[in-house]
């Protein structure tokens, strides 16, 4: 596999354990409850993760799918890639962004129903990158709403930082469920 692709597997995965971890520090009976009217609970947090990890994932697969059609040759660098990315800025909380309407939770799921949306496009994620092997990321582009065009290796960095920024948003909910 190109050291790159296991480089932001690696970070995907090191982020979804952070998260999974936010998760678990909630009693399961307080996750579907939100902190204030009108605020998401953990399990709409989920749910919005699982909905962006599972579109970022299928939009990989396309952008790939075309570009090896067009003939696409594998990054021809392979010097480590997160050092070029601006992780921090997808992580900061410091900011506040309002999520599109098409990735903003729907509020229809339980706790485990969530969590295994979000295991299966977690999976689905990674195999779309490692399937993307042979084809050079940083040629293919997409627009983020907050961020600017992105190339493929932005939108996978992305992908891990953002389940670290809702992770620190998930302590923020059960702290305030807590009383703390």
């Amino acid at each position: 596999m190109h050291p790159r692709l296991k480089e932001l597997i690696d970070h995907l995965d090191r982020h979804h354990v952070t998260l999974l971890a936010a998760i678990d520090r909630v009693p399961e009976e307080q996750r579907r409850t939100p902190p204030a009217p009108g605020a998401w609970s953990v399990v709409d947090v989920v749910e919005h993760l699982g909905t962006v990890a599972g579109r970022i994932g299928t939009r990989i697969n396309e952008l790939v799918a075309s570009a090896r059609t067009a003939g696409a040759k594998a990054d021809p660098d392979e010097s480590p890639i997160l050092p070029m990315i601006p992780v921090d800025s997808f992580v900061d909380r410091g900011t506040k962004r309002e999520a599109p309407t098409a990735v903003q939770p729907q509020r229809q799921l339980d706790d485990k129903s969530a969590r295994e949306r979000l295991a299966l496009a977690h999976a689905q994620l990674r195999k779309a990158i490692a399937d993307s092997q042979g084809v050079n990321l940083s040629e293919l582009t997409m627009p983020h709403g907050q961020f600017g065009m992105m190339n493929l290796y932005h939108w996978v960095a992305f992908a891990g930082s953002h389940e670290s920024r809702h992770a620190v948003q998930i302590d923020e909910i059960g702290n305030k469920l807590a009383g703390a």
